[in-house]
């Protein structure tokens, strides 16, 4: 079985954190038997912009082809376009930077099956590229699509829903997410929830300056895009609310991003600076100590569909808290942590003081320990070859 993953969100060589988890799907699946090319449209990075920022030097660091941890992968420049307006083009964009590549190798070996992951851009260009090579399409969404791209305008929402109807299977990795595809039109008989995984993350030691900060504290901890949405300002500030009562108290964020900017000076506010801990992007094959580390995990996230970071701090033992409603919300308010409302600030701090107790946390923690070891990629990718077989098996009948 050959299949064509598209996915923009997919590592590289210049960036190994970035859809790792979309990575580890097609790693797992290709242990099934499973051929697979993955399309990675990667923003083109024209000077000057990869000499002054970061983000654009990945981009231009991103080899255009590669064998990326033992898997084929092509990643073809797109033109990243700003703004609601100009992003409506960005599916015919994807799609004709996309077409090359696929029709030549369908055409050295056939392809079985597309699956996109994303709804927009990715998986509205790759339901035309299924059209064009008469292949059946799965697509998986991740959240984006329809908690945020289907507001910026009324034709993005009907782009989005134009590739949830021609998709022969939609999967989602939360009952949140089915009820968003429902509410967008997806029919019950093509939607499946499957579950994300959790890959084991390496040993490794906290560099000294991170040791040196939080030698003798207690610490909070949270890893992610360092975005408004994920909440990170919520812990900074419960932080101030407990800092009198707990006075080696720390906060360490791990993870980069837009936001960065706005905590520091947030910290720097409050009084907090030397309270509060930026460790930066870390490569996943580095992040395991900063949660054996720590004592408590905080994500209070809203527009979160699962969210693998919380399966990670479970499995290492940590008690977690994130956010009512959200994808995470039905396993941790089933006895495996806890939730509070986005932006409740007082009942966070509470949440918090709570779990710092050793006895509360340690119960809490082992259960999480035992539930995170069921969320593997060999069960994700199991469930996933059995919907591939029965299309397939569909399109030949």
């Amino acid at each position: 079985m050959r299949i064509l993953m598209i996915s923009h969100i997919y590592p590289s060589r210049a960036d190994t954190v970035y859809g790792s988890f979309v990575h580890s799907q097609v790693r797992a699946l290709q242990d099934l038997g499973c051929e697979l090319m993955v399309l990675a449209p990667t923003a083109m990075a024209p000077f000057p912009l990869y000499i002054i920022k970061e983000k654009w030097r990945r981009f231009h660091a991103t080899p255009k082809r590669d064998k990326y941890q033992g898997v084929d992968v092509v990643y073809p420049r797109i033109i990243r376009t700003p703004g609601a307006a100009l992003f409506q083009f960005s599916g015919l964009n994807y799609y004709y930077a996309l077409k090359q590549y696929a029709l030549a190798e369908h055409k050295k070996r056939p392809f079985n099956l597309i699956h996109a992951q994303v709804a927009y851009p990715d998986g509205w260009a790759a339901a035309r590229l299924a059209e064009d090579l008469n292949l059946p399409l799965v697509l998986t969404f991740h959240g984006q699509e329809l908690q945020k791209i289907v507001h910026w305008s009324n034709k993005l929402k009907s782009l989005v829903e134009e590739a949830l109807h021609k998709a022969a299977a939609v999967v989602v990795p939360s009952a949140k997410m089915e009820a968003l595809a429902r509410k967008h039109g997806v029919a019950a008989a093509k939607l499946h929830l499957i579950y994300n995984g959790l890959d084991p993350l390496p040993q490794a030691e906290l560099p000294r300056e991170i040791q040196e900060k939080i030698k003798g504290k207690q610490v909070l901890l949270s890893v992610g895009r360092l975005e408004q949405e994920k909440g990170f300002q919520h812990n900074i500030e419960a932080l101030n609310m407990l800092k009198e009562g707990h006075p080696d108290l720390v906060y360490l964020l791990v993870g980069d991003g837009a936001y960065r900017g706005r905590l520091h000076e947030l910290a720097k506010q409050l009084r907090l600076q030397e309270r509060v801990i930026f460790a930066g992007l870390q490569p996943r094959d580095k992040v395991q100590p900063y949660y054996a580390n720590s004592h408590v995990f905080s994500m209070p996230s809203r527009d979160e569909s699962f969210g693998i970071v919380y399966l990670e701090a479970m499995a290492a033992g940590l008690p977690v808290i994130g956010t009512e409603g959200e994808g995470i919300a039905p396993l941790l308010g089933g006895n495996l942590g806890r939730l509070v409302k986005h932006g409740d600030t007082r009942a966070l701090a509470q949440q918090i003081a709570e779990l710092l107790d050793p006895a509360v946390a340690a119960e809490l923690g082992q259960r999480g320990r035992a539930a995170a070891a069921g969320f593997t990629w060999q069960q994700n990718a199991h469930s996933l070859l059995q919907i591939y077989k029965n299309l397939i098996q569909a399109g030949m009948s």
